[in-house]
Formats: structure tokens, sequence, C-alpha cells
């Protein structure tokens, strides 16, 4: 839209409409004004006409005048044109909106952290579209339907011992969009028929336990699987987080436990939900904690995703018929130590997965003090 027809738009008075009406109660005619004020007949006809603002020494110079309205008066009439004015400009308008839209967010995500760790804030407009291509969203409305459609499929949201910090989640969740997009593409493809041998790959570095998160970093990336660590927020009690973006699938984890059990099991599950849900159906994504897995039980797939793990971690060994013999659940150490290096399982996944037959099976009071001494870090 030209400037004079956008101008001739605005609803607002402009001051010229007013000084027409001074004028004619005056009986004064536009050259009048001209020479009274000092200036040409033609300022004073883009003034009438909307084409010419009044400043701030016309104000001054009509005050002293007509006495009234005031010069104040004068610029607050020409300061209410000129707001609707810039607000009807394309460039304004979409700054506007897209301000509105980045605060809306601010309802559903922690724009602080999100500033803070995903090196954003030169440009709100250029964020925020940044931020909806992450998820092929072209609206803030849109991306905060998705990131609800997410959160509502996470496991630990079933558990109402868990609590939770939606805006953290969905910050968190934003930021492992950030964190893929930013990180380089797997060395080869990935390939479903070599699953097996990834499988007992990344048992054999978590039965070692050294350099842990490097290894399993560099082995999926070769066998084409992007690996994530994203640090986990306040209230936000998540393991693991598996999607498909493009042409490869990602694992996400906390390793909030700091623990090789609880990392190998995370992987495993995710892994299970890349091979056995992602891979035909790349719209889905899974976000899952530990301390759902109970209440994961009932969902098919993330039932489907937990036996997937426990079969990955017991290596083909039936460890419910070798955990029957232990009589006396205190007295598991010995059993489990030389299970561990009988079929080379590092010894804390053992114990985290016996620990979870003593809950489970025998329901055990102190299920998770069993054998504790056997837990391992993440090295």
């Amino acid at each position: 839209m030209r400037d004079n027809d956008l101008r001739a738009s605005v609803s607002a008075t402009h001051p010229g409409e007013i000084l027409k009406d001074i004028l004619l109660g005056h009986g004064m005619s536009q050259k009048d004004l001209a020479a009274a004020i000092g200036k040409t007949t033609p300022v004073v006809n883009d003034i009438m006409s909307r084409r010419r603002d009044v400043n701030v020494e016309i104000a001054v110079l009509l005050e002293a005048l007509f006495s009234t309205p005031t010069a104040k008066e004068w610029l607050d009439i020409q300061s209410l044109f000129d707001i609707e004015l810039v607000r009807l400009t394309k460039k304004i308008k979409d700054q506007e909106q897209s301000i509105l839209d980045w605060k809306g967010l601010g309802s559903v995500l922690n724009l602080r952290i999100i500033n803070k760790r995903a090196g954003l804030g030169n440009s709100i407009q250029s964020d925020l579209n940044y931020i909806c291509g992450l998820y092929g969203m072209r609206t803030a409305d849109d991306l905060k339907t998705q990131l609800c459609s997410t959160r509502g499929r996470a496991c630990f949201k079933k558990s109402e011992a868990l609590d939770v910090d939606e805006r953290n989640l969905n910050t968190w969740l934003l930021l492992t969009r950030v964190n893929n997009d930013s990180c380089k593409n797997p060395a080869n493809p990935f390939d479903l028929s070599k699953i097996n041998e990834l499988i007992s790959r990344l048992n054999d570095i978590f039965y070692v336990n050294e350099d842990t998160l490097n290894k399993v970093s560099s082995l999926l990336d070769y066998f084409g699987i992007k690996f994530l660590i994203e640090k986990k927020l306040e209230k936000v009690p998540v393991d693991g987080y598996s999607f498909w973006k493009g042409d490869y699938p990602t694992i996400v984890v906390t390793t909030r436990h700091n623990r090789v059990d609880n990392l190998a099991f995370t992987i495993f599950h995710e892994l299970g939900h890349i091979v056995k849900h992602l891979f035909n159906n790349r719209d889905e994504d899974y976000l899952d904690t530990t301390e759902g897995n109970r209440e994961a039980n009932r969902i098919s797939k993330e039932e489907e995703a937990n036996d997937f793990a426990r079969e990955c971690l017991w290596r083909s060994v039936d460890f419910h018929k070798l955990f029957y013999r232990i009589k006396s659940p205190f007295s598991a150490t010995p059993f489990l130590q030389r299970w561990a290096a009988k079929y080379q399982i590092n010894e804390g996944i053992l114990v985290g997965q016996y620990q979870h037959y003593c809950d489970e099976y025998l329901h055990h009071p102190s299920a998770y003090m069993i054998a504790s001494k056997l837990k391992q870090k993440i090295r």
C-alpha cells in the first residue's frame, strides 16, 4: 500500500482535520495561517490533507496563535494518529504479531532458558520462525499444540508420584530439537538389518563401562543413529527421548541418575521404539522415564519397548530362572558377581535387573537396597 493511501486509511483523527475547523471558525485561509506561523502555503495544505504531520515546532506556534488546543494537545492528537499508522504497516504488524506470539509461548515454554541454552535472542521473528520450523509448524499456536501432544504421550505423565513442571518439560523437548538440528548427521544410514550387531556391541561397551558415553555416541553414529545428551531441567524427570527427523532416528538421554544400568536400559528402550515403532511411523516420538515403567506397562508400545530393552540387556540369558535360585535376596551379591562375569554383563546392570525382579515379583520391602554396592556410575 502506498504511503498516502495508508495514511488515508487511518481511522484516528489527524491534526489537520481539527486545523480545518479552527481556520473556518476564525475565518482564516491557508495562506493566512502560513503567513502567521512562518510556513509556506504548501506546508499548511499538506498538514490539512494528512500528507504532513504536526511537529513540536508547529504545535508550539499553533498554541501561540489560537491558545487552544495547547501544544501538548496537538502532539497528543498527532501521536494517536502515528501509532495507528505504524500499526497498519506490514513490517510493524508482522513484528508486533511475532512479539505477541513469542510472549504467548511463555505460557508453555521457559523462554529465558531457551535464549540461554539454545543460543537464540538476536531477533524474535527469526527465533520464532526457527523453533517453529524445528517441528515443521507454521505458527506459534501450532507449536503449542505439537508440544502438548508430545507431552501427553510421556510415560511419566501416568505416574502421580512424579512432580513435573510442564513449561520446563516443553522447554527441554524444544532444546533437544535445537541440539539435534545443530549436530552433524551420522556417518552411515540407519540399517535395520544390523540391529543385532549394534545391540551386541553396545552391551560390550556397557560391560566394560569406560569412556562409556563417548563410545556409545561413536557407535550409534556408525549405525546411523544420532545420540544426544541434553541436560535435564528442574522438575523434568526424563531419562530418554526418541524421535525421527529427516533421514535419521535420534536417541536423547539426560543421565540424571548417572548410573550405567539406567543408561543402558534407557538407550535400549529408546532403540526399541526406533525398531518397533518409529521405523514404520516417523511422525511419532516417545518420551520416557524409568520411574514410569510400571505405569508404562499398561501401554502396549511402552511395554514392547521395555521388553525389547530387557531382552537386549539379558544377552539371551533367562535371568528370571537364575534369580529364582537366590533364596535370600540380601545374600545375592556373590551370585550376581559370578553371573556378571560369566555372561559378560555389567554388575551394575545385573543388580539393577535383580532389584527390579525383587520389587515386581517378590514385593521385597527394600528391593532397591539389595546388593546396592554393585551399582556403577557411568565412567
